[in-house]
């Protein structure tokens, strides 16, 4: 084979089809709840789901969820599927949001541009760090980038030609990211086609209207269905509503409850790690290319350079308005991440127009970062390292101590080598052939991707889940009422309601006391300030939860009230 890639003697547009598959769903349902963003979505679905009420949006104790429906749906529409809610049927939407916009995608940059274009990107697109983490997670970020993807590509296809199917399929789609996430996911990409519209020369007074239009309807369902929530639950789902979608914007947000406040140059630091290491290769491209040649692209199709102008209107619209307010977060730019992703690659072709063995030399330094980690991986899982020397700080000692265990080989079997002779073969094959080079690269770090997350999250997240020693004191002390210290206990409430559905779970409050309580073992002195009583009875978690250094524990306070009512 004389090139780097050619599509037309490997069928090579079958890759996506068959590669996204396995590095998604493979083991999607494995690894346990154990932080707070996962469970604290899933509880809502999980509510509906018990209560068989899409129109109840409550987490636990008429706890008010923060974030429109449209996840909560789609889990509670899977556990109604599978028979049951756990850990797959709260991640599948997320795995299959990210399919759905990666072949979407795909067909896309192919119908506008080329084949070897679209494969790359989406190869690269399936690999950044931030949008594969976010595609296994159950949290609503991937569904609102799926959304606003399919979103653009049908307002692309309508600025060349309106049409309304395109128009249709724009408003629903710009209507799911709403009932995802807000009416962000119509204020972006209303910019976004309005500046590409400028751009082309199309930009009037029809066609404004018609995107207003199509703007207007796609906000419709949400509306809808904060009337009716509103109808159910009164005034604080609006206040819920102010506080996400105005205040936040306007940096008018407790501090509390807006830890993510920081500068404009934060973006740019979270664009170049989500997307390493392409974003590095990217840049040196960018660098190169302009030095050496004067100009960034040599295209002849007039459809490829609108596409690619396209893309970083995309980039720069999400840059600009998040630009704003004071809350950032790395998520936040995650729907531009396909248009990302296309301009790398865009980059990465022209490298190629230049200089062929420049692309080989990325793949093979990719490969050999690969390979030397992997092999540090297993050398410090057979324990021939050790890191405690390293560390001075108690709370890191600690924190080593429990990676060290959990990640200690002590049956080593030739699947743990297994990686690591494919990684060998594959820097071997690049070194001394020619064959797909930047798409082999992609290919082995969403493998590898794969591999941590079933080699490393899922045990890491096992040792931290709290979800055996809450099901272990629910049988042991029968229980069928708890109180919940700790305000964002959301594992421990979705793991006590999948053993028992009926188990009354309330916050706690001076009138509970007398009753089981759950909280972690750092917020202890608090629990004994807010309550007249002492704790009477402790059952720690062997394990820590959520953090090596944290437990939680269950207690009775024994209170004057408590002995009354005995």
């Amino acid at each position: 084979m004389t090139q780097s890639l050619e599509v037309k003697k490997l069928p090579l547009f079958l890759l996506p089809f068959i590669f996204f598959p396995l590095i998604y769903l493979v083991g999607l349902g494995d690894t346990p709840f154990y932080s707070v963003g996962e469970p604290r979505e899933a509880v809502v679905a999980q509510t509906m789901y018990i209560n068989k009420s899409l129109l109840v949006p409550y987490r636990f104790d008429n706890e008010l969820a923060t974030k429109p429906p449209l996840l909560h749906w789609s889990m509670t529409a899977v556990a109604t599927i599978t028979g049951t809610m756990d850990e797959l049927a709260a991640r599948l939407p997320s795995a299959l949001a990210a399919l759905g916009a990666l072949f979407a995608w795909f067909f896309f940059v192919r119908t506008v541009c080329n084949e070897r274009l679209a494969l790359l990107s989406v190869l690269i697109l399936a690999c950044f760090p931030e949008w594969y983490r976010h595609g296994t997670n159950a949290r609503v970020d991937m569904l609102l980038s799926a959304a606003i993807t399919l979103a653009l590509i049908s307002l692309y296809y309508w600025s060349k030609k309106p049409r309304f199917l395109s128009a249709t399929l724009a408003t629903c789609f710009l209507a799911a990211g709403v009932l995802c996430k807000g009416p962000v996911a119509v204020a972006v990409p209303g910019a976004i086609l309005t500046i590409w519209l400028w751009y082309s020369g199309k930009l009037g007074v029809k066609s404004f209207l018609k995107l207003c239009t199509i703007s207007t309807l796609s906000i419709v369902p949400l509306v809808l269905w904060y009337y009716l929530t509103y109808k159910h639950h009164g005034p604080e789902i609006l206040e819920i509503f102010l506080s996400e979608n105005i205040l936040r914007f306007l940096g008018q947000m407790d501090t509390v409850e807006n830890p993510h406040e920081h500068g404009i140059f934060y973006l740019f630091s979270t664009l170049l790690t989500g997307t390493a290491p392409w974003s590095l290769f990217a840049l040196f491209a960018l660098f190169y290319l302009k030095k050496k040649r004067g100009s960034i692209f040599s295209l002849e199709s007039t459809s490829e350079k609108d596409f690619l102008v396209y893309c970083t209107v995309i980039v720069a619209c999400f840059f600009c308005f998040y630009a704003i307010p004071s809350s950032k977060r790395a998520v936040y730019l995650l729907p531009a991440y396909p248009a990302v992703a296309t301009l790398f690659a865009a980059l990465f072709q022209e490298l190629r127009i230049d200089h062929e063995h420049i692309s080989k030399r990325i793949s093979i330094l990719v490969a050999s970062v690969l390979l030397v980690l992997w092999v540090v991986v297993l050398v410090f899982r057979f324990g021939w390292i050790d890191l405690e020397p390293f560390v001075s700080r108690e709370k890191d000692i600690i924190t080593v101590e429990f990676i060290s265990e959990v990640f200690f080989l002590h049956h080593v079997s030739p699947y743990q080598f297994l990686p690591l002779i494919i990684l060998a073969a594959t820097l071997v094959y690049l070194c001394y052939y020619k064959g797909i080079r930047l798409c082999g690269s992609a290919i082995l770090l969403g493998l590898t991707s794969c591999l941590v997350r079933i080699e490393f999250l899922t045990p890491y997240a096992t040792a931290l889940s709290p979800r055996n020693f809450v099901q272990q004191e629910m049988k042991d002390h029968f229980l069928k009422e708890l109180s919940i210290f700790n305000n964002r206990m959301y594992a421990e409430v979705f793991y006590a309601r999948a053993l028992d559905p009926n188990i009354e779970l309330k916050h706690y409050e001076k009138s509970n006391e007398g009753k089981f309580i759950l909280l972690s073992t750092d917020m202890k002195d608090e629990l004994e300030e807010a309550s007249d009583g002492k704790p009477v009875y402790q059952h720690r978690s062997p394990n820590p939860v959520e953090k090596p250094n944290r437990n939680i524990e269950i207690a009775i306070l024994d209170t004057p009230s408590a002995t009354a009512h005995k």
